[in-house]
Protein backbone atom coordinates (compact mmCIF):
# COMPACT_ATOMS: atom_id res chain seq x y z
CA UNK A 1 0.00 0.00 0.00
CA UNK A 2 1.31 3.42 -0.97
CA UNK A 3 2.11 5.57 2.05
CA UNK A 4 0.68 9.05 2.37
CA UNK A 5 2.55 11.89 4.02
CA UNK A 6 1.62 15.04 5.81
CA UNK A 7 3.92 17.96 6.63
CA UNK A 8 2.32 18.89 9.95
CA UNK A 9 0.89 16.44 12.48
CA UNK A 10 -0.61 17.43 15.83
CA UNK A 11 0.08 15.23 18.83
CA UNK A 12 -3.54 15.59 20.02
CA UNK A 13 -4.78 14.14 16.71
CA UNK A 14 -2.23 11.33 16.82
CA UNK A 15 -3.39 10.37 20.31
CA UNK A 16 -7.10 10.58 19.44
CA UNK A 17 -6.53 8.43 16.38
CA UNK A 18 -4.83 5.59 18.26
CA UNK A 19 -7.41 5.67 21.04
CA UNK A 20 -10.08 4.83 18.46
CA UNK A 21 -8.88 4.40 14.84
CA UNK A 22 -12.34 3.48 13.53
CA UNK A 23 -14.18 6.52 14.91
CA UNK A 24 -11.34 8.85 13.89
CA UNK A 25 -11.32 7.50 10.32
CA UNK A 26 -15.08 7.90 9.85
CA UNK A 27 -15.03 11.41 11.26
CA UNK A 28 -12.09 12.61 9.14
CA UNK A 29 -12.90 10.75 5.94
CA UNK A 30 -16.71 11.06 5.83
CA UNK A 31 -17.47 13.55 8.62
CA UNK A 32 -19.53 10.83 10.30
CA UNK A 33 -19.93 10.88 14.06
CA UNK A 34 -22.77 8.94 15.67
CA UNK A 35 -24.28 9.45 19.10
CA UNK A 36 -23.43 6.80 21.66
CA UNK A 37 -25.54 3.72 21.27
CA UNK A 38 -28.00 3.00 24.13
CA UNK A 39 -26.81 1.09 27.18
CA UNK A 40 -28.62 -1.44 29.33
CA UNK A 41 -28.52 -1.06 33.09
CA UNK A 42 -29.50 -3.32 35.96
CA UNK A 43 -32.36 -2.13 38.18
CA UNK A 44 -29.79 -1.22 40.85
CA UNK A 45 -27.71 0.90 38.47
CA UNK A 46 -30.71 3.06 37.57
CA UNK A 47 -30.41 4.72 40.98
CA UNK A 48 -26.67 5.35 40.74
CA UNK A 49 -24.64 8.05 39.07
CA UNK A 50 -23.60 6.85 35.63
CA UNK A 51 -19.95 6.63 34.63
CA UNK A 52 -20.04 9.81 32.55
CA UNK A 53 -21.46 11.81 35.47
CA UNK A 54 -18.81 10.40 37.82
CA UNK A 55 -16.06 11.23 35.33
CA UNK A 56 -17.28 14.82 34.96
CA UNK A 57 -17.66 15.28 38.71
CA UNK A 58 -14.25 13.80 39.54
CA UNK A 59 -12.54 15.93 36.91
CA UNK A 60 -14.16 19.15 38.10
CA UNK A 61 -13.33 18.53 41.76
CA UNK A 62 -9.75 17.44 41.08
CA UNK A 63 -8.84 20.44 38.96
CA UNK A 64 -10.47 22.83 41.42
CA UNK A 65 -8.17 21.41 44.10
CA UNK A 66 -5.13 21.66 41.83
CA UNK A 67 -5.86 25.33 41.36
CA UNK A 68 -6.07 25.72 45.16
CA UNK A 69 -9.69 26.75 45.04
CA UNK A 70 -12.06 25.95 47.88
CA UNK A 71 -14.99 23.64 47.30
CA UNK A 72 -17.63 26.15 48.35
CA UNK A 73 -21.25 25.02 48.49
CA UNK A 74 -22.31 27.72 46.06
CA UNK A 75 -19.71 26.58 43.51
CA UNK A 76 -20.72 22.95 43.95
CA UNK A 77 -24.36 23.85 43.53
CA UNK A 78 -23.79 25.79 40.32
CA UNK A 79 -21.05 23.73 38.69
CA UNK A 80 -21.41 20.18 39.97
CA UNK A 81 -24.85 19.51 41.42
CA UNK A 82 -26.50 20.42 38.13
CA UNK A 83 -24.91 17.32 36.62
CA UNK A 84 -27.25 15.08 38.62
CA UNK A 85 -30.82 15.17 39.84
CA UNK A 86 -31.24 16.90 43.16
CA UNK A 87 -32.69 14.05 45.17
CA UNK A 88 -31.15 13.19 48.52
CA UNK A 89 -29.72 9.84 47.45
CA UNK A 90 -27.84 11.28 44.50
CA UNK A 91 -26.60 14.16 46.67
CA UNK A 92 -25.27 11.54 49.07
CA UNK A 93 -23.46 9.79 46.21
CA UNK A 94 -22.06 13.12 45.07
CA UNK A 95 -20.69 13.87 48.54
CA UNK A 96 -19.08 10.43 48.49
CA UNK A 97 -17.35 11.27 45.20
CA UNK A 98 -16.15 14.60 46.59
CA UNK A 99 -14.63 12.89 49.63
CA UNK A 100 -12.94 10.28 47.44
CA UNK A 101 -11.27 12.92 45.28
CA UNK A 102 -10.25 14.92 48.35
CA UNK A 103 -8.53 11.83 49.78
CA UNK A 104 -6.81 11.17 46.44
CA UNK A 105 -5.60 14.77 46.33
CA UNK A 106 -4.28 14.63 49.91
CA UNK A 107 -2.14 11.64 49.00
CA UNK A 108 -0.45 13.33 46.08
CA UNK A 109 -0.28 17.05 46.86
CA UNK A 110 3.06 16.64 48.65
CA UNK A 111 4.61 15.06 45.59
CA UNK A 112 6.43 17.93 43.92
CA UNK A 113 7.80 18.26 40.44
CA UNK A 114 4.70 17.34 38.46
CA UNK A 115 5.42 16.96 34.77
CA UNK A 116 5.30 20.37 33.12
CA UNK A 117 4.08 20.90 29.57
CA UNK A 118 5.85 22.85 26.85
CA UNK A 119 5.03 23.38 23.18
CA UNK A 120 7.63 21.75 20.93
CA UNK A 121 8.17 20.37 17.44
CA UNK A 122 9.64 17.03 16.46
CA UNK A 123 11.10 16.78 12.97
CA UNK A 124 11.90 13.25 11.87
CA UNK A 125 12.53 13.00 8.13
CA UNK A 126 9.19 13.83 6.46
CA UNK A 127 7.31 14.21 9.74
CA UNK A 128 6.73 17.41 11.69
CA UNK A 129 4.99 16.52 14.95
CA UNK A 130 3.70 19.49 16.95
CA UNK A 131 2.02 19.71 20.32
CA UNK A 132 2.32 20.00 24.07
CA UNK A 133 5.07 17.70 25.30
CA UNK A 134 5.89 16.74 28.88
CA UNK A 135 9.24 17.77 30.28
CA UNK A 136 11.47 15.77 32.61
CA UNK A 137 11.04 15.77 36.41
CA UNK A 138 12.94 13.99 39.17
CA UNK A 139 10.29 11.26 38.99
CA UNK A 140 10.27 11.04 35.20
CA UNK A 141 7.05 11.73 33.34
CA UNK A 142 4.48 11.74 36.15
CA UNK A 143 0.75 12.33 35.75
CA UNK A 144 -2.35 11.93 37.92
CA UNK A 145 -5.96 11.41 36.83
CA UNK A 146 -9.11 11.41 39.03
CA UNK A 147 -10.53 8.15 37.67
CA UNK A 148 -9.56 4.51 37.22
CA UNK A 149 -6.82 4.12 34.60
CA UNK A 150 -7.90 2.15 31.51
CA UNK A 151 -6.38 0.84 28.27
CA UNK A 152 -7.05 4.11 26.43
CA UNK A 153 -5.07 5.98 29.07
CA UNK A 154 -2.25 3.49 28.49
CA UNK A 155 -2.27 4.20 24.76
CA UNK A 156 -2.14 7.95 25.37
CA UNK A 157 0.67 7.65 27.93
CA UNK A 158 2.63 5.34 25.61
CA UNK A 159 2.65 7.93 22.82
CA UNK A 160 3.66 10.66 25.26
CA UNK A 161 6.32 8.33 26.69
CA UNK A 162 8.08 7.55 23.40
CA UNK A 163 8.26 11.27 22.63
CA UNK A 164 9.52 11.92 26.15
CA UNK A 165 12.29 9.34 25.59
CA UNK A 166 13.07 10.76 22.15
CA UNK A 167 14.06 14.04 23.80
CA UNK A 168 16.76 12.15 25.67
CA UNK A 169 15.01 11.75 29.02
CA UNK A 170 16.22 8.68 30.88
CA UNK A 171 13.50 7.95 33.43
CA UNK A 172 10.21 6.05 33.38
CA UNK A 173 6.70 7.37 32.82
CA UNK A 174 3.72 6.92 35.15
CA UNK A 175 0.02 7.68 35.28
CA UNK A 176 -1.63 7.27 38.69
CA UNK A 177 -5.41 6.96 39.04
CA UNK A 178 -8.08 6.21 41.62
CA UNK A 179 -8.39 2.93 43.54
CA UNK A 180 -4.68 2.11 43.21
CA UNK A 181 -4.91 1.96 39.41
CA UNK A 182 -1.85 2.95 37.40
CA UNK A 183 0.08 2.43 34.20
CA UNK A 184 3.75 2.99 33.51
CA UNK A 185 6.48 2.38 30.94
CA UNK A 186 10.15 1.58 31.19
CA UNK A 187 12.52 4.09 29.67
CA UNK A 188 13.78 3.27 26.18
CA UNK A 189 16.77 4.70 24.34
CA UNK A 190 16.44 7.60 21.92
CA UNK A 191 16.97 5.48 18.79
CA UNK A 192 14.25 3.00 19.79
CA UNK A 193 11.92 5.87 20.67
CA UNK A 194 12.45 7.39 17.22
CA UNK A 195 11.66 4.03 15.60
CA UNK A 196 8.37 3.80 17.52
CA UNK A 197 7.41 7.40 16.72
CA UNK A 198 7.91 6.69 13.02
CA UNK A 199 5.86 3.50 13.35
CA UNK A 200 2.83 5.15 14.96
CA UNK A 201 2.94 8.23 12.74
CA UNK A 202 3.11 6.08 9.62
CA UNK A 203 0.21 3.97 10.92
CA UNK A 204 -1.76 7.13 11.62
CA UNK A 205 -1.19 8.53 8.12
CA UNK A 206 -2.07 5.24 6.46
CA UNK A 207 -5.06 4.89 8.76
CA UNK A 208 -6.48 8.14 7.40
CA UNK A 209 -6.57 6.55 3.96
CA UNK A 210 -7.67 3.05 4.88
CA UNK A 211 -9.21 2.26 8.29
CA UNK A 212 -7.17 0.29 10.80
CA UNK A 213 -9.68 -2.09 12.32
CA UNK A 214 -9.12 -2.17 16.07
CA UNK A 215 -12.05 -2.31 18.48
CA UNK A 216 -12.88 -2.96 22.11
CA UNK A 217 -13.51 -6.65 21.44
CA UNK A 218 -10.07 -7.19 19.89
CA UNK A 219 -8.38 -5.15 22.63
CA UNK A 220 -9.97 -7.39 25.26
CA UNK A 221 -8.86 -10.41 23.23
CA UNK A 222 -5.27 -9.18 23.31
CA UNK A 223 -5.19 -8.25 27.01
CA UNK A 224 -6.60 -11.71 27.82
CA UNK A 225 -3.95 -13.69 25.94
CA UNK A 226 -0.87 -11.50 26.51
CA UNK A 227 1.47 -12.58 29.31
CA UNK A 228 2.84 -9.33 30.78
CA UNK A 229 5.52 -11.14 32.79
CA UNK A 230 6.94 -13.20 29.91
CA UNK A 231 6.29 -10.38 27.43
CA UNK A 232 4.63 -12.61 24.85
CA UNK A 233 1.30 -14.13 23.84
CA UNK A 234 0.22 -17.15 25.85
CA UNK A 235 -1.06 -19.60 23.21
CA UNK A 236 -2.81 -21.61 25.92
CA UNK A 237 -5.19 -18.69 26.39
CA UNK A 238 -6.23 -18.31 22.74
CA UNK A 239 -9.60 -20.01 23.29
CA UNK A 240 -10.24 -17.87 26.36
CA UNK A 241 -9.32 -14.81 24.33
CA UNK A 242 -11.75 -15.75 21.57
CA UNK A 243 -14.55 -16.17 24.13
CA UNK A 244 -13.73 -12.77 25.59
CA UNK A 245 -13.86 -11.23 22.11
CA UNK A 246 -17.34 -12.64 21.49
CA UNK A 247 -18.59 -11.61 24.94
CA UNK A 248 -17.70 -7.98 24.28
CA UNK A 249 -19.02 -8.19 20.73
CA UNK A 250 -22.40 -9.73 21.65
CA UNK A 251 -22.97 -8.08 25.03
CA UNK A 252 -25.52 -9.37 27.54
CA UNK A 253 -28.69 -8.36 29.38
CA UNK A 254 -26.92 -5.49 31.11
CA UNK A 255 -24.39 -4.17 28.57
CA UNK A 256 -24.99 -3.58 24.86
CA UNK A 257 -22.65 -5.56 22.61
CA UNK A 258 -20.15 -3.79 20.41
CA UNK A 259 -21.98 -5.10 17.36
CA UNK A 260 -24.62 -2.44 18.09
CA UNK A 261 -22.07 0.36 17.88
CA UNK A 262 -22.98 2.42 14.79
CA UNK A 263 -19.34 3.24 14.01
CA UNK A 264 -18.43 -0.44 14.09
CA UNK A 265 -21.46 -1.41 12.00
CA UNK A 266 -20.46 1.08 9.32
CA UNK A 267 -17.14 -0.72 8.67
CA UNK A 268 -18.03 -4.21 9.91
CA UNK A 269 -21.67 -4.82 8.91
CA UNK A 270 -21.16 -8.55 9.39
CA UNK A 271 -18.62 -10.26 11.63
CA UNK A 272 -16.80 -13.12 9.87
CA UNK A 273 -13.82 -15.24 10.84
CA UNK A 274 -11.74 -13.22 8.39
CA UNK A 275 -12.80 -9.95 10.05
CA UNK A 276 -11.99 -11.38 13.48
CA UNK A 277 -8.52 -12.33 12.25
CA UNK A 278 -7.97 -8.82 10.84
CA UNK A 279 -9.14 -7.16 14.06
CA UNK A 280 -7.00 -9.38 16.27
CA UNK A 281 -3.92 -9.13 14.05
CA UNK A 282 -4.13 -5.32 13.90
CA UNK A 283 -4.51 -5.12 17.66
CA UNK A 284 -1.53 -7.44 18.19
CA UNK A 285 0.66 -5.30 15.89
CA UNK A 286 -0.12 -2.00 17.60
CA UNK A 287 -0.53 -3.05 21.24
CA UNK A 288 2.46 -5.40 21.49
CA UNK A 289 5.04 -2.57 21.74
CA UNK A 290 2.91 -0.97 24.46
CA UNK A 291 2.61 -4.12 26.55
CA UNK A 292 6.19 -5.13 25.89
CA UNK A 293 7.42 -1.97 27.61
CA UNK A 294 4.84 -1.81 30.43
CA UNK A 295 5.83 -1.61 34.07
CA UNK A 296 3.96 -4.38 35.86
CA UNK A 297 4.34 -3.51 39.54
CA UNK A 298 3.13 -0.15 40.81
CA UNK A 299 6.19 1.49 42.44
CA UNK A 300 4.02 4.26 43.91
CA UNK A 301 2.34 1.89 46.34
CA UNK A 302 5.29 2.36 48.68
CA UNK A 303 5.24 6.14 48.46
CA UNK A 304 4.20 7.50 51.84
CA UNK A 305 2.34 10.36 50.21
CA UNK A 306 0.34 8.17 47.92
CA UNK A 307 -1.18 4.75 48.70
Amino acid sequence: MKKIYKKKIFLSELINFWKNPIVFFLKKKFNLIYNNYPKYYSSQELFLLNKLDIYKINKKIFYILLKNRQLKKSYLHNKIFNIVKKNNFEKFLLEKQINEIKEFYKKIYNIDNFSKIKKKNIKIKKYNLQGDFHENTKYGLLKFKPYIVNIYDEIKLWLQHIIYCYFGNTKNSYLIGLKKSFCGFHNINQKTAEKYIKKYITGYLNGLKKPILINKSSINWFTTIYDTKKKKINKNKLNKGKKKFMQIWNGNNFVVGEKKNLHIKKLIPKLTEKKIDILCNNTKIWLTPIYKNKIIKNPWKKNKYFL
